[in-house]
């Protein structure tokens, strides 16, 4: 901690200093006013011809926190951040995002450190930010690192990053963070605030002045006293060495290192009424000067005034607390309600209804001085200054200002020396002198205005129904002569041109190029040429134009650029501008030639427009200019006046832009791409999108290190993306590649995020750049992940199929070996088991896609457990016949038997009777069961061969039904036949499809059935069956009007030993496996099922006709 005093002699000599210099100035003031207001003027008529730039206004419901911002500061990666009443604000160009700091109050002050970190000064709080670890970007708070008796503080007003460290200006102590550890200066007076220049940390104190820190102590500056009463905002590096002071109520001062000389500009009084609050040096070495009332004010190092930025020409308001210029140049306006960016400065100046100019411009013309421009409420000029206006004033509220006397739509503008000519929907104009008069009335409209380069007195006017032309005498009284309308032309006239030898060349609306012949001067009937379809043009010409540039012709048409072949009187594609001008891929919708022989023009492609600007060479070729265009190039152009190598006019339906050559911008401006989110199905946030910052990362891209690990459930995910490039955000273009999914890059598009699903296990990269609108492409970002196997495809999953295999061969090998008399009463349980084992080894299999297998391993268990079974029913059929024999024997000798034991061994008998029949019952159910299993495990080897379907259906219908009455004696249904008699032989295994057939309908018995035991007599059972031919297929469909089928069983329904029957009833599971084997194996068709529950269920089988 350092206290600091000043002594009252130091105090006394600041005095005398003041005293001395007040005096100085009171001298100097009026000569310096004096020399000055002429360079006022003269600035303010320049200046006055600046139009609004481009502004984009963040509201607070935009970015939904308070409306107050009061600090900014931008990443090394192109994020921005922003002080606000709720916390930090974050935006990458696409998103906004809330950080607060840990007791939730205002941020004041924002600093970008040599780490890359943000420092964040709040009230009673100091930190920074840092990412967690899931990337979520997260207030770290320092107040612990504070010594406990200093951490009672109010607001920070300012945070500044030096090589020193990091300070944080609080208005009763100055904190300094660096190498870990918090340094603390206390003054016995109050600060106000602090600047940082040049590596120096200034500070004033009130009622004693300007300070700063030098070897960890606070000294006063050299006539630093000057400002012991006066409040300072802003402090900025001046030229090499010294510096420039922006206070409150006297104005700037520029800072030697020894004293303070006033620095007079054109805004001293706008500042003093709006109030100075803050200053930023911009890179053109332009000031930008914040106020509280005005808005920004713009001036050059020699205090000239710029522009004035405020509400009257876009920004949301006036009231401006910090200003930024960020990596590309533009200025952010930190607000007392909202966030704005301005992009300044710029080439590009804008005027519309903001200037009074409410409609399409369809002329622009440079007439005495003046800008006038033609529109469809009529003619407008911009206003200048009057002599004494300020500069500011005027700037603040510039327009232009309506010709009243001309109440109709102006076409055409044309400067003939001191008169000023307009061509309108009514007819023609002069102005002159502010007067106007009206020369040549016309019916309809007068579109186009022409000076004869042959005969300067001579002015063409192409009219809407023809071409008339007017010459000018000064000798007469009435000056303007009218020289009549061509006769025997009624074409609409749009663009005029004129060859050496005096030809006319007109451009029209819909009837192509006319040639007129004046070559020996105007006469009505001059000789015409009509070149519209033929001569090298084609039928669907469109709007066609006209141009010249360095004295040779050019000819636009919608199908491309063309320039006339004398010799064959022809048109021929001109490549001067390039191929796909030529062909018509790039359309032009206007073009003009300068005095330079330059062309400037505006064409589409891509459904985009393209701004061009087509410098001439001196081998007569022509070189173009696009992509420094690019911001303004979707602003329809009707009209462009190139006035000379500097400022450029164009004009259209959404008002008058002018472009100024002389403001360079690099437009190879690097910029990021960012991963900004990474999420699982639409709400689990996997990487929140904070991007380390330290000093090893310097160039934004994201951490080398950072890469997450996933489960296979996951891995369906969506990445959301931005590019921290703020100039026309709505055209900056993404291309993505996921390293391990795709072979390349995607195409552009203006998406933010993409998504994939099923993406399987490994290690991918999703990669992510973007295009601005100048397009540059940005720096790459990049996401590292990986996606694990599923359970049932990883090692320890496999190892366990490996054991679950071992022990189902040896569970095989002691069943092999057991002896089958002494256990066949657990045949069936054993069965059962081993069956069980199968269908859940199938289901493994299924998964895996290993059927094959199963029917393998089915086949051969089955076949070994035949054997036995067959000596196990054979002796249990044996069994009963001796208990017969037995049972006859014991009756023949029943008179040697006591009574009681010939009943206990007639009882004994009687048991292994009994007993011996269910071997035999079961025995033949198990015997059923293991046929079954061959059946489905046998690959069948029937033969195929042609014959009539509708027969073997037909017949397979009446054997299915007779033997289910034949277990059902009251069972009735009503058999519905639709078969088509047009149908083919058809290639089938007969043996085969007739199991299909009486498997299918066979089944419908039965939910037929079951359902009329259900219901009752009211039910009546229907089957409906039918054959149609399509083309290459044949259809074959069984219907009941059943129970139906459940949608979570129809999943099932054709999975082997699946069955919906109740155990008991001899039903093995594999009847519908089998039938889809036959029909979708053998056969090559298909076996669907359609239900719904109790109404109907149908089969659908498909089979190729051929």
């Amino acid at each position: 901690m350092r206290n600091f005093k000043i002594s009252l002699a130091s105090k006394a000599h600041a005095l005398v200093v003041t005293t001395k210099i007040v005096a100085l100035i009171a001298f100097i003031l009026p000569c310096m006013l004096s020399a000055s207001s002429a360079q006022q003027e003269r600035i303010a008529v320049a200046n006055a011809e600046i139009g609004a730039p481009y502004i984009e206004n963040y509201e607070p419901d935009q970015y939904n926190a308070g409306t107050q911002n009061w600090s900014i500061a931008q990443t090394n990666n192109g994020l921005m951040y922003f002080g606000n009443n709720s916390g930090v604000l974050e935006f990458d160009g696409q998103t906004w995002r809330t950080i607060p700091v840990t007791n939730r109050t205002a941020v004041r002050a924002l600093a970008v450190g040599h780490d890359g970190r943000v420092y964040v000064g709040a009230q009673g709080e100091i930190g920074y930010l840092a990412p967690d670890s899931n990337g979520f970007q997260q207030y770290i708070s320092l107040n612990e690192m504070v010594p406990e008796r200093y951490r009672d503080f109010a607001d920070i007003a300012k945070t500044y990053a030096s090589e020193q460290g990091i300070y944080f200006q609080a208005l009763d102590r100055v904190f300094l963070w660096s190498n870990g550890k918090m340094k603390v200066w206390m003054p016995e007076l109050p600060f106000h605030l602090s600047f940082m220049v040049e590596g120096i940390f200034y500070i004033r104190q009130r009622e004693v002045g300007l300070m700063k820190i030098e070897n960890d102590s606070l000294i006063a500056v050299p006539a630093g006293a000057d400002f012991a009463d006066e409040r300072i905002y802003a402090m900025l590096p001046y030229g090499e060495k010294e510096a420039l002071v922006f206070s409150r109520t006297r104005g700037l001062f520029r800072f030697t290192g020894e004293r303070f000389l006033p620095f007079r500009t054109e805004v001293d009084q706008y500042l003093a009424d709006n109030l100075i609050y803050h200053a930023e040096v911009l890179r053109n070495g332009d000031f930008a000067i914040a106020t509280l009332r005005g808005g920004v004010a713009i001036i050059d190092q020699n205090g000239g005034l710029r522009q004035i930025i405020g509400k009257t020409i876009g920004v949301q308001d006036d009231n401006v607390k910090y200003l930024l210029q960020d990596h590309a140049g533009g200025l952010w306006l930190a607000l007392n309600n909202g966030i704005t960016r301005v992009e300044i400065p710029s080439p590009i100046s804008l005027f519309d209804e903001r200037f009074g100019v409410s409609s399409s411009v369809n002329a622009i013309a440079r007439h005495q001085g003046k800008l006038y421009v033609g529109t469809a409420d009529g003619l407008y000029v911009l206003a200048k200054p009057q002599s004494g206006t300020s500069p500011a004033r005027f700037l603040d509220r510039k327009q232009f200002i309506e010709m009243s006397d001309i109440n109709a739509q102006t076409w055409a503008l044309l400067s003939f020396g001191d008169v000023l000519l307009a061509s309108t929907s009514s007819g023609v104009y002069q102005i002159q002198n502010n007067r106007v008069r009206q020369i040549r009335e016309s019916a309809g409209h007068a579109y186009m205005l022409f000076r004869s380069l042959r005969d300067p007195a001579i002015v063409y006017v192409g009219l809407q129904d023809g071409l008339a032309a007017m010459r000018y005498d000064a000798n007469r009284r009435q000056q303007w002569h009218d020289l009549g309308k061509v006769a025997d032309f009624d074409a609409e006239v749009r663009s005029i041109e004129e060859s050496a030898d005096g030809k006319l060349w007109l451009a029209t609306r819909s009837q192509g190029f006319y040639r007129l012949d004046f070559s020996d001067g105007f006469r009505l009937s001059p000789d015409s040429e009509q070149y519209s379809a033929g001569q090298g043009l084609q039928e669907n010409h469109g709007w066609v134009i006209v141009f010249s540039a360095a004295g040779r012709m050019f000819f636009v048409t919608a199908n491309g650029l063309f320039q006339f072949d004398e010799a064959n009187r022809s048109f021929l594609p001109d490549t001067s501008l390039g191929i796909e001008v030529a062909n018509g891929s790039q359309p032009i919708n206007f073009a003009i030639g300068d005095a330079n022989g330059n062309i400037w023009l505006q064409s589409e492609s891509y459904n985009r427009r393209n701004m061009i600007f087509a410098r001439r060479r001196d081998d007569g070729g022509y070189e173009r200019t696009r992509k420094r265009y690019n911001r303004f190039a979707d602003f329809r152009a009707w009209i462009i006046l190139p006035e000379n190598d500097q400022t450029i006019w164009f004009g259209g339906p959404d008002g008058l832009v002018r472009y100024d050559m002389t403001i360079e911008q690099d437009y190879a401006q690097p910029f990021s791409a960012l991963v900004r989110a990474v999420t699982f199905e639409d709400s689990l946030v996997i990487f929140g999108g904070a991007h380390t910052q330290l000093s090893d990362n310097t160039d934004g891209s994201s951490n080398a290190a950072r890469e997450l690990i996933l489960p296979y459930s996951r891995n369906a995910l969506r990445f959301a993306y931005s590019a921290t490039s703020f100039e026309q955000p709505e055209a900056i273009r993404y291309q993505v590649f996921l390293e391990g999914f795709a072979n390349n890059w995607s195409a552009w598009t203006s998406e933010t995020k993409k998504d994939y699903t099923n993406i399987p296990e490994g290690d991918y990269r999703f990669r992510i750049r973007a295009r601005n609108v100048y397009e540059q492409i940005s720096m790459e970002d990049a996401f590292a992940f990986r996606i694990l196997a599923p359970w049932y495809r990883s090692w320890w999953a496999f190892i366990l199929y490996t054991m679950l295999f071992g022990v189902l061969v040896f569970g095989l090998i002691r069943l092999r070996t057991r002896q089958l008399e002494a256990r066949s009463h657990e045949l069936e349980g054993i069965i059962k088991e081993r069956t069980q084992e199968i269908l859940d080894t199938q289901e493994q299999l299924i998964v895996q896609e290993k059927m094959a297998s199963l029917g393998q391993m089915t086949a051969g268990i089955a076949h070994e457990i035949k054997n036995p079974l067959n000596f196990v029913n054979n002796f249990a059929e044996g069994a009963v016949d001796l208990a017969d024999e037995l049972d006859e024997a014991i009756e023949k000798h029943k008179e040697s038997l006591q009574a009681a034991d010939f009943e206990y061994i007639q009882e004994i008998v009687n048991e292994i009777k009994l007993n011996a029949a269910a071997i035999t019952e079961n025995g033949k159910r198990a015997d059923s069961i293991v046929k079954s299993m061959m059946d489905h495990a046998r690959d069948t080897k029937g033969e195929f061969e042609r014959l009539d379907l509708n027969s073997l259906l037909n017949e397979n219908i009446g054997l299915a039904y007779h033997g289910y009455r034949a277990k059902i004696a009251n069972f009735e249904v009503d058999i519905q036949k639709d078969f088509d008699t047009s149908l083919e032989p058809v290639k089938v295994i007969p043996q085969d499809l007739s199991r299909v057939f009486l498997n299918l309908i066979s089944n419908a018995c039965y939910a037929l059935n079951e359902k009329q035991k259900a219901i009752g007599t009211s039910f009546q059972p229907l089957l409906h069956v039918s054959t149609r031919a399509h083309g290459s297929k044949i259809e074959v469909r069984i219907r009941d009007n059943g129970p139906g089928i459940p949608e979570d069983l129809r999943r099932k329904i054709f999975n082997p030993f699946f069955t919906t029957k109740p155990t008991g009833e001899g039903n093995t599971g594999l009847g519908l496996s089998i039938s889809y084997d036959i029909i979708v194996k053998q056969h090559k068709g298909e076996l669907a099922v359609d239900s719904k529950v109790d109404e109907y269920t149908e089969f659908l089988i498909v089979l190729p006709a051929n």
